[in-house]
């Protein structure tokens, strides 16, 4: 059990063993510790006290005689919380009729509470005792106090307003069509959660704030108990609520319409879920909770605010939904096959570049790392054997975003059926067409999990995997509030050839100091200012390279044509990178360093001669031949003997002429490596030293 290894040594900590636990698994406990130190404290700073005696309302968890948490609503005129010391907190407000707090109120009974201005997204916390109490004032005495990020707090505009009816109180065993609505169209409520021991100083209760989107929260029986699944998206890295739960799992819940005046007071059990099978899709979640109903409260026109709605929290702009994590997930089962996508908009990005933006037309959008491609399917355009042109184009947005953005630059070779497929998408593809297209795949993507400073070295249309993984990196280090250092060099020939250019001044913007951009121009137009414009005449070197760079522990990423690959890789290895920190992906017809990589039944050479048995997706022998060497690859040697098995980029991208492998082994092409999902890709193997093959076709997705 998670409880069996909490931490031991906390006396002297102002964290708990439970919120010691959660830090040390997310790799933030040293850290956390001295920050905690300096900003938990035993009394309450002036801008504190302030902050409070100018809220109209204030939220305050507890346990009732029988241990179970709730959460209350306390709400007056602004000054009716008083803070005559730094070591206390006094309120002079009435208590809603129907609320628990009545009952549960006595001396020394531990308490948490949220300070929260919703308009400005300001929120204080603190831990507490009651240490007075009658029947018009409450006193409190100080534990803990301490600051809260904004995330997740939407601009609500919140004021005291008395109802003008008394309004009524329900006790509820289970949850009814309203309770029901009113948790599924919130995008706020309130958890109370307590330890157990009563520790002076780390222990006692609290109340924490959980803003997202409507519909983050999913509630419904099952087994006859009702159960709400919470995710929980990163925050200030104190974890009190989850610590709470791992050694008391019990909750209290408070839901609000301040429209209608009416509050949702609910208790019961935790349970914290690290892996869920939507876990994956739910976007900016860490994991879940799920909370399992004990009894309820419903406390209706008996709220004393009401309020306006606002602006959502820029960081509640950044997570999902349950129906979105659910289309995702069926999105995600779908991956290998085509689906139907709307082009929705076009946007000239320089002289040869247009962006095309896509939208699924069943609303499921998969998820993908930035960097990675998508396969097109184009059905006006046919190759030789009369199927659909496929390619495959990089996503030049972010993951996370409505749609895909792919920028495709025009190659103008009448003859050249490249040239044809990128001025068919330029001239010919309109806004409303529809295209096919398979999910985002590809080894070429950002790195999650590092934290070093990077480089992305870019040029000509290479700069599109890199302003996906820009866009990415910014928005996940504003989620996250982890930052990293990034350098992006980009190479175009001229002020013309600059793509993305005002994006990535944009980009540069937000980032804060984060972000450092050089454009090196090869040949500079007489118009452009070196300095203004562009940073470096030329491509850039080792010597350039090493003056942008002090020493450093760097990830880089390259893209581009192929030339400019195999020198950025020569200068990055002069200067001592180590081939693992270095990321690559082409844009012609070279490689960097390929090496042969062979399929995981063997790593032989290729043989002089070996049969080949072709089947149907049905089994059903379509030929068995010999193939020698000279024949070409499989898919080839398969085409010259009249089978034409589904293909596309033919160059071991776009998967769709990958087979199963019955019996035999193959030897890949250099550069080209087995799909990670299994089978064999036909367009860049032949057949390995020892054996004949089988191979039995896929059919066409």
């Amino acid at each position: 059990m998670i409880e069996e290894n909490l931490v031991d040594n906390v006396s002297e900590s102002p964290f708990h063993a439970g919120e010691q636990w959660f830090q040390e698994r997310v790799g933030v406990r040293e850290a956390m510790e001295h920050f905690g130190r300096r900003v938990i404290r035993d009394h309450l700073p002036d801008q504190h006290r302030a902050f409070y005696q100018k809220l109209p309302f204030l939220l305050l968890g507890y346990s009732d005689e029988d241990g179970w948490p709730w959460v209350s609503v306390v709400a007056g005129k602004p000054g009716f919380i008083r803070s005559p010391n730094d070591k206390t907190l006094e309120i002079a407000a009435p208590l809603m009729s129907g609320d628990p707090l009545r009952q549960a109120l006595r001396k020394s009974l531990p308490v948490g509470g949220l300070g929260m201005e919703p308009q400005s997204r300001r929120r204080n916390r603190f831990s507490m005792d009651v240490s007075d109490l009658s029947e018009s004032q409450l006193s409190l005495s100080v534990r803990q106090s301490f600051g809260n990020c904004p995330q997740y707090i939407q601009a609500h505009q919140v004021e005291y307003s008395p109802p003008t009816t008394g309004g009524s109180t329900e006790q509820l065993s289970s949850l009814d069509d309203d309770a029901v609505a009113l948790i599924r169209r919130s995008d706020t409520f309130f958890v109370s959660s307590q330890t157990l021991e009563d520790d002076a100083t780390s222990g006692g209760a609290d109340v924490s704030h959980r803003g997202g989107k409507p519909g983050f929260v999913k509630v419904e029986e099952e087994g006859g108990a009702w159960k709400l699944t919470v995710p929980d998206y990163p925050g200030n890295n104190h974890f009190n609520t989850l610590g709470n739960f791992l050694v008391n799992p019990r909750a209290g819940l408070l839901f609000w319409d301040i429209e209608s005046q009416d509050v949702l007071m609910l208790t019961g059990d935790v349970e914290i879920l690290h892996e869920h099978e939507e876990l994956a899709f739910f976007e900016g979640a860490e994991r879940f909770w799920q909370f399992t109903l004990n009894k309820a409260v419903r406390l209706k026109g008996q709220l004393p605010l009401q309020g306006r709605l606002g602006e959502y929290s820029p960081n509640t702009l950044m997570t999902g939904d349950w129906e979105s994590a659910r289309l995702a997930s069926k999105a995600h089962q779908l991956r290998h096959a085509y689906q139907s996508y709307r082009v929705v908009a076009k946007t000239q990005e320089s002289d040869a570049v247009m962006s095309l933006y896509l939208k699924p037309e069943n609303g499921s959008l998969p998820s993908f790392k930035a960097g990675q491609f998508i396969t097109i399917k184009m059905p006006l355009l046919k190759d030789r054997s009369g199927r659909d042109v496929i390619r495959t184009y990089t996503v030049s947005s972010a993951p996370g975003e409505d749609g895909y953005r792919i920028s495709v630059k025009r190659l103008r070779g009448e003859n050249d059926e490249n040239g044809i497929v990128s001025n068919y998408l330029h001239d010919v593809v309109t806004i409303g067409d529809r295209l096919d297209v398979k999910a985002p795949q590809g080894d070429f993507h950002w790195q999650d999990d590092s934290e070093r400073s990077v480089v992305l070295l870019a040029a000509g249309i290479g700069i599109t995997p890199m302003v996906s993984m820009l866009r990415h990196a910014l928005r996940e280090q504003l989620r996250v509030r982890r930052f990293q250092n990034i350098t992006l060099v980009v190479t175009a020939r001229h002020a013309l050839d600059q793509v993305f250019r005002d994006e990535i001044s944009s980009l540069q913007e937000a980032a804060q100091g984060y972000l450092r951009v050089c454009w090196c121009f090869t040949q500079p137009d007489a118009s452009s200012v070196k300095g203004r414009d562009f940073q470096v005449e030329g491509r850039p070197n080792e010597a350039l390279l090493q003056s942008l760079l002090p020493l450093a522990d760097y990830d880089f990423y390259l893209c581009g044509p192929g030339m400019f690959m195999q020198d950025m890789h020569a200068n990055l290895s002069a200067l001592g990178v180590a081939a693992k920190r270095i990321f690559s992906e082409s844009f012609g017809p070279s490689s960097i360093a390929p090496v042969a990589v062979a399929s995981e039944h063997s790593s032989s050479m290729v043989a002089a001669s070996a049969g080949v048995q072709l089947e149907d997706e049905n089994g059903e022998p379509l030929f068995v031949l010999n193939w020698q060497a000279g024949d070409g690859n499989l898919l080839e040697f398969s085409e010259s003997h009249g089978v034409m098995p589904p293909s596309g980029c033919r160059n071991g991208r776009c998967g769709s002429c990958r087979a199963d492998l019955i019996d035999g082994d193959v030897v890949y092409d250099e550069g080209c490596q087995a799909p990670a999902e299994g089978g064999v890709l036909l367009c860049c193997t032949q057949p390995a030293v020892g054996g004949d093959l089988a191979i039995r076709l896929r059919p066409e997705s």
